[in-house]
């Protein structure tokens, strides 16, 4: 089919720190075009220098100069895009790209003109990714990046597919912050010796998985049987086939080991991290560490739970007898605001931190990266459960766990850092 040329002009934008293997999009290999009846946009751009994570942005403007101003029609509004675009794409200066997006499937905008519209290329180094990061469970090797919820395809997290066959994880924007872990004296259910004021600080962001790892994703994982629909979208505990453990999780590794990085990091091969990692090929999977939980939990609040204007059983499931066995699917209740769901109550999740208390734990002094004792015997859960009383469901409380004990109550939240 004969093609019209679409977009007023093409632009580039390059995301990350200036660097000596800062990508590159070559000056004028941007180019844009639509099929005659509108079906199909084309885009073609080259990369070069260093390997990027590349998005595709849609801008629109009244005016129909290339002053603009420029806005974007809105991550939602981008759907349906194949090709190089939301991956990881090689630089290779000589070699043409190619992105399509299909504007009558997920658009219901103005009619597109050339006086109006442009595309914008993004390259995103591998420091400074986007926001969020699907890895497809059902398929090796297969990962994309989105920036933003809205622009998670085939309407977002409402679809079931994403606690099903797709693992979402969402950037922490970590590096650079500090936090105050713990809590005040004043606050109500506090544990002293568990919860010692101090500050912690990050040398990287990480990504989080948007909901803790549901019994379905971990079948696929795994290679069981797929769990009935009755169960399909709880915590991976739910059934008795698929009850976690750390060990389980992890294996028997000795995190944080003795200062060799590369072995602390090391996961079991048959393990849910171990198996994760060989299903996408690469990266550094686990769990997240103490701090890190909190600080995602918290997400830029002070307060006991991350959000103390509605009762806290709009935030988590809890204060259900044990026996119940009362796990619920995930992602019924309200969202922290950095959009992590179920946070608090539901299942106890695993931190990579051997558990303790007191001064063992902390002496209140500031420190970074921290990632918990070099002994003992337990490791670190946080964030409640279903059977929990209501003063576990704050963004301060720690629990303990022994290595090997299997639960139904304890499930696994997945976590990647970023630039290791």
């Amino acid at each position: 089919m004969a093609k019209q040329v679409l977009f007023f002009s093409v632009f580039f934008l390059v995301v990350g720190l200036v660097s000596a293997a800062t990508p590159r999009i070559v000056t004028d290999s941007v180019t844009a075009a639509q099929d005659a009846d509108g079906a199909l946009v084309t885009v073609h751009y080259r990369l070069a220098d260093a390997d990027a994570i590349i998005t595709l942005d849609i801008e629109t403007n009244a005016t129909g100069t290339v002053e603009g101003p420029w806005v974007s029609i809105g991550d939602a509004n981008i759907g349906r895009v194949v090709g190089d675009a939301n991956k990881r794409v090689a630089a290779d200066e000589d070699t043409v790209r190619t992105i399509t997006w299909r504007p009558d499937k997920s658009w219901n905008g103005p009619t597109l003109a050339t006086e109006n519209v442009r595309a914008v290329v993004k390259a995103w180094e591998l420091t400074t990714p986007p926001d969020y990061m699907v890895i497809d469970l059902s398929v090796t090797n297969t990962v994309r990046y989105y920036t933003s919820a809205a622009a998670l395809p085939e309407g977002g997290l409402a679809n079931d597919m994403y606690r099903l066959n797709k693992l979402v994880l969402r950037r922490i924007p970590a590096k650079g912050m500090t936090f105050r872990m713990g809590s005040p004296s004043d606050e109500s259910g506090r544990v002293a010796n568990d919860e010692i004021l101090h500050y912690v600080s990050f040398t990287n962001d990480y990504y989080l998985a948007v909901y803790t790892m549901t019994e379905y994703q971990y079948a696929l994982l795994m290679g069981q049987p797929r769990p009935s629909p009755d169960t399909a979208f709880h915590p991976s505990g739910k059934s008795i086939n698929y009850r976690l453990s750390w060990t389980i999780v992890r294996g028997n590794t000795d995190w944080p080991g003795s200062g060799d990085w590369a072995a602390a990091r090391a996961v079991g091969e048959n393990t849910v991290l171990g198996r994760l990692r060989t299903h996408v090929g690469w990266g550094l999977f686990d769990l997240p560490t103490d701090a890190q939980w909190e600080f995602a939990c918290r997400a830029g609040t002070d307060t006991a739970t991350y959000d103390s204007s509605v009762a806290l059983s709009e935030l988590g499931w809890y204060g259900f007898s044990p026996a119940e066995e009362n796990l619920y699917p995930v992602g019924l209740k309200k969202p922290n605001p950095w959009g992590l769901y179920d946070m608090l109550g539901n299942s106890w999740e695993f931190c990579l931190d051997r558990y303790a208390s007191g001064s063992a734990y902390s002496d209140g002094s500031a420190v970074t990266e921290p990632v918990g004792p070099a002994t003992g015997t337990d490791r670190v859960v946080r964030g409640g459960a279903y059977s929990a009383a209501w003063s576990h469901l704050r963004s301060a409380y720690r629990a303990r766990a022994p290595q090997t004990t299997v639960l139904i109550r304890y499930s696994v939240r997945v976590c990647l850092p970023v630039g290791l």
